[in-house]
Order: structure tokens, then sequence, then C-alpha cells
């Protein structure tokens, strides 16, 4: 692996130039991993496995990576911004057919040991690129993706202190904040600060996806119908458009221009967009969870339901919202008292798409009592989207048998739904 060297003055002073319109977002420093078994097989896995990690993790566009060693990077001026906050370490060691990669993650200003993991494997010569691979797709996703081990770290010391040059940082870990409750007043501080962000960073394409998915959330959460400001899906597909051209192997921003297209109908181009941001990094549980999902509503049920399980699997941050798309896979294979378990685990209290599923599968599973009191949060706090059943329904599940099946359980639970 070439050896990161410190840049000359000149081209330093150009990349700081360059960097002023990026924000200053977390970076790992990914060391050579170590030979303990000092041997040509192990040498070359070590080796391998270290180029792995790299080119896994570099898919996360939420962090940056550095490869080399410590003692080799450029200094801070010349890299035109901070060093790596953080550095992956590992050792290898090879038994016959057995691999040991054994990785740490420290934290580089105290050397304090933030995570560590083994991934133990048996392989032969045929299938070592592939364990190889598999292994350097399981360290990348528990660092990298959302609600992984970088996320979590950089949540708590930016909740302690937050620096400047961190803002816009700060916006993204908000949004996923965010996303553990889809809590509408959440939303819309976040959506302030991601607005600020764009403004701030024109060229950062993370914040152009996430304030993208705020605008998605308008519409597919009904947080307000307010028809003096109302919402823009036009808006969201245009800033997604805008994340997609700044960075196209940006996952968060195809996973964004997946959704507009869906919400607008148009679901054979939401697809193709989303089965492409899987193909640039199917490890990312956040994008899974929702192309499984948009898979689902368009009536591939089994398999869109399997990478949403899949997702609620690998993901170790707030579920919520993933566990609500399993109650709706559960409510469709007719399993009403699976589907009432997943949504109560859910139990996201302010969102009124939650409470119009969870209406649905109450009136399936001849809940009256537990229904009208669903029935009454939704008149109460979201009597447009009672009015409008019909439209909100086709909006989101794409086949009219499964459109059919949904407005059942809504009419067994006490509310009257006009025929077409």
């Amino acid at each position: 692996m070439p050896q990161l060297t410190e840049l000359p003055a000149g081209q330093g002073n150009a990349l700081t130039k360059q960097n002023e319109a990026q924000p200053d977002i977390p970076r790992i420093l990914v060391e050579p991993f170590e030979d303990l078994s000092n041997g040509q097989l192990s040498s070359t896995i070590a080796r391998g496995l270290t180029d792995e990690v790299i080119s896994q993790i570099v898919k996360f566009k939420e962090i940056a990576v550095v490869a080399g060693r410590a003692s080799d990077l450029p200094t801070a001026k010349a890299f035109g911004s901070k060093p790596p906050l953080y550095a992956l370490q590992g050792t290898v060691r090879v038994d016959s057919t057995k691999l040991r990669l054994s990785v740490r993650l420290v934290q580089r200003s105290d050397q304090s040991i933030i995570w560590a993991s083994n991934y133990d494997e048996v392989f032969d010569v045929r299938n070592l690129l592939t364990v190889e691979a598999e292994v350097a797709r399981a360290v990348a996703t528990a660092l990298a993706q959302p609600y992984g081990i970088i996320f979590r770290t950089d949540a708590t010391n930016l909740t302690q202190s937050a620096p400047q040059d961190w803002e816009a940082y700060a916006c993204t870990l908000a949004y996923y904040g965010y996303r553990a409750d889809l809590d509408p007043q959440t939303h819309a501080s976040v959506q302030t600060c991601l607005q600020k962000a764009v403004a701030r960073f024109p060229n950062y394409a993370t914040a152009w996806a996430l304030l993208s998915l705020t605008y998605i959330d308008e519409l597919r959460f009904r947080y307000r119908f307010d028809e003096a400001s109302p919402v823009s899906l036009d808006r969201a597909v245009e800033t997604a458009a805008r994340a997609v051209e700044l960075d196209p192997q940006n996952v968060r921003a195809l996973q964004a221009e997946m959704l507009g297209f869906f919400f607008r109908g148009e679901i054979d181009t939401a697809l193709k967009v989303g089965a492409r941001a899987m193909a640039i990094n199917p490890n990312d549980t956040e994008l899974a969870g929702e192309y499984g999902f948009r898979l689902a509503l368009s009536g591939q049920w089994p398999e869109g339901c399997e990478l949403v399980s899949g997702a609620v699997e690998r993901n170790p941050g707030p579920l919520g919202y993933f566990e609500t798309a399993l109650a709706i896979c559960s409510y469709i294979s007719g399993d009403y008292r699976t589907a009432e378990r997943w949504a109560r685990l859910a139990d996201m209290q302010t969102n009124p798409i939650y409470h119009l599923i969870l209406l649905a599968i109450l009136g399936r599973s001849g809940q009256a009592e537990e229904a009208a009191q669903e029935l009454q949060w939704l008149r109460t706090n979201a009597p447009e989207l009672v009015r409008n059943i019909r439209r909100e329904v086709a909006m989101r599940v794409s086949r009219p048998i499964d459109q059919a099946k949904f407005i059942d359980g809504i009419r067994q639970a006490g509310l009257a739904v006009p025929e077409e």
C-alpha cells in the first residue's frame, strides 16, 4: 500500500481553498493490518483485508477514509483540514484454514479504545477472496453505517460539546436522531439545520440528500396539511437530484431520489434507482431497509420484507420506522397478531401514519375498543388524513389488491371509507 507523504506547500494551499466549501466531517485512518503469523499467505491476507476494509468503508459518505500509517500522515495544514479523529488497527492470524481478524477503533486524541471485535472464518484458497470481502463488509457496517460505532461516538461527543466547524456534520447526526421517533417538531428543527448547512456548504451532497428526505417526510408522514404552505414533492425531487449530481455514488442521495420517484408514482424508475444504490453499498442498512420497503409496497412482498428484516437485525440504531414496515409485511400476509406486535414495538406515537397502520391492524384483528382510540387520535390530530384515506393509501401501496386489504382493515376499525 502506498504511504502518504506531506503535500508540497503550494498544493496544500490549493487543497485548503478547495476544502473551504466542504464541511469538516470525521476522518478515520485505516492502518495496515499487522500479520502476526509471519507467513507468505498470512502476509497476503493481511494486505488484502486492509485494502478490502478500506474499499468497503469508503462507500459510506458520512465519513472520510485515510489510508496509511500515522507516522506518514500529512500535517493538518497540508491536509487542508483536521487530521483523522479515529484510527482502525487490526491484526491477522492464519492457522492452516482458520483466519482471525482482530480490529479495534482508537480515538487518536488520547489513544482510548472505543470498540474492538474479532472475526473468525474458515477458508481455503478457492474462497479466500470471498471470505475477505465478507469480513470487510462486517467491519465496515459495524463502524460506518448510520447508528454504527462512529455515529454513536460522534453523537455523544457533539452532545457534550459541538465544535463550531462541525456544524454541518452535526446536522446529519441530528437527522438520524430524528429518525428515532419521527417527531414532527424535531423534523422541523432538523430541516432548518440542513437548509443552513447546504447554504454554507453547497457541495455537501449528504446534506442535500438528507434535506430532500425531510421534504419527502412532510408528504409521506403527513406532518402538515397547511394549504398556505403545501408540501412540494417537486422540491424534494429537485433537492435529491442536486445531491446525486454532486456525488453519483452517494447512496443517501440515491435513496432520496428513489423515494421521490416512488411518491411521484414512477415505481419502476424508483426501484431501478434503489437497485443501483444497493449495488454501490449493500452494507448500508438504512438504504437496504428503505429499498426493501419500496419493493414490498410495490407488490414484491417476500423479497422486500426479507430485506427489511435483515436491516432490522443488522442495524444497532432506533428501529421504529422499520418495525412499522415489518408490521405492514405481517398485515399483508394475514398474521395480524405479529403485525400488532411489530407496531407496538415501533411506538411512534406522534406520527399520523403510524396510527393509521395500527388502526388497520386493530380493525382486522377485531379489537374494537383499541381501534376506536386510534380513530379518535386520527380525527383529532390528522383530520385531513382521515378525509382522504383512499388517496393516502394509494400513494404508499402500489397494487389495488394490496390497497383493498388495507382499506378493509380500516373499515373494520369503524371508519366508513367510500367506494371508488
